[in-house]
């Protein structure tokens, strides 16, 4: 709120007086106007944002799902095989009255329905390319502290210095902030096969230098070590279905005065489309996990295993 369109900034002359950006009627009771500037309504004012309305969204990849399930009784129809003439069960079978709603099912009022709910989260829906595309994290591994992480890859102005988000002339080292890494193809590459080095910082809260690197992603607990990268894991870079290739994790680093690692990775082969090199643009996507559709689960499926917790965070019978 402090710094959108409904934060209150101090005006007038009194300097007490509070209003808001988007509702104020005068431009020169803000802190961007000057004295004597002409009264404007806010539409004129903000009018430009009329044209960023129709680029924004209130829907998202996580849904609330209500489910009832009912119990009815099958009934079978039989009709004649138009080859045979034998009688033959007509597929599929048709339901009858629900379980427990007269005597002859068990009733009368005694039928019996579960209510549940449940939150499924799919921007965390990954696949594992070990496993024939159908275990949902078999990589990430959640049950043992291994959940996905997904940061946009970002690295250090000046990648020689330590980073260093604070621009004031009295800190002791240069300021130096985090900007988005973009991986170009080298000049005279026609193949995607490639040895690119580079390295990202992302946020993270423990970890032992050169072995592993830990953090926390989607997570309400900040000390929660809720994912692991290690030394010679994969990362995946990059999304879309022509827009990302892996790398191999060379060295990972920890600083606990900035709360921030550093991961080091190789890139041996870029992005391709039939064997034309792309490049990987600005802030590109890096994650621990592959991003995917597993598609439907088996009838052994367990969503309330920890491992799939990122997906369904919450599910429950009421009844």
């Amino acid at each position: 709120m402090a710094s959108t369109l409904l934060r209150q900034i101090t005006g007038g002359a009194s300097g007490t007086h509070q209003l808001d950006p988007y509702l104020a009627t005068n431009t020169a009771s803000l802190a961007y106007g000057g004295a004597g500037t002409t009264a404007t309504e806010p539409y004129k004012r903000q009018e430009l944002l009329t044209k960023v309305f129709s680029h924004l969204t209130t829907r998202s990849n996580v849904f609330a799902v209500y489910l009832t399930v009912g119990f009815f009784e099958v009934v079978p129809e039989y009709a004649p095989n138009a080859i045979t003439g034998q009688m033959e069960m007509v597929k599929p079978p048709k339901l009858g009255e629900e379980i427990g709603t007269s005597p002859r099912t068990g009733g009368p009022n005694k039928s019996i329905r579960h209510r549940m709910f449940a939150v499924v989260d799919r921007s965390n829906l990954v696949v594992d390319t070990s496993n024939g595309l159908q275990d949902i994290f078999a990589q990430a591994d959640a049950a043992n502290g291994r959940w996905p992480f997904f940061y946009a890859a970002q690295r250090t102005a000046t990648p020689s210095q330590a980073f260093n988000p604070d621009y004031s002339p009295t800190s002791p080292t240069p300021y130096n902030p985090l900007v988005d890494l973009g991986i170009p193809v080298p000049p005279n590459t026609t193949t995607p096969q490639v040895d690119i080095k580079e390295f990202v910082l992302v946020p993270a809260n423990g970890g032992t230098n050169g072995v592993e690197l830990t953090g926390c992603f989607d997570n309400p607990d900040p000390a929660a070590k809720s994912w692991k990268v290690k030394k010679l894991d994969t990362l995946y870079l990059g999304d879309g279905r022509n827009c990302r290739t892996t790398a191999l994790v060379t060295d990972v680093n920890y600083d606990p005065n900035t709360q921030m690692g550093r991961i080091d990775f190789q890139i041996t082969f870029l992005p391709s489309i039939n064997g034309v090199p792309l490049p990987l643009p600005p802030g590109f996507l890096i994650s621990n996990v592959q991003l995917g559709n597993p598609g439907p689960q088996g009838f052994n499926f367990d969503y309330s295993n920890p491992r799939y917790f990122p997906v369904v965070p919450a599910a429950t019978i009421f009844e």
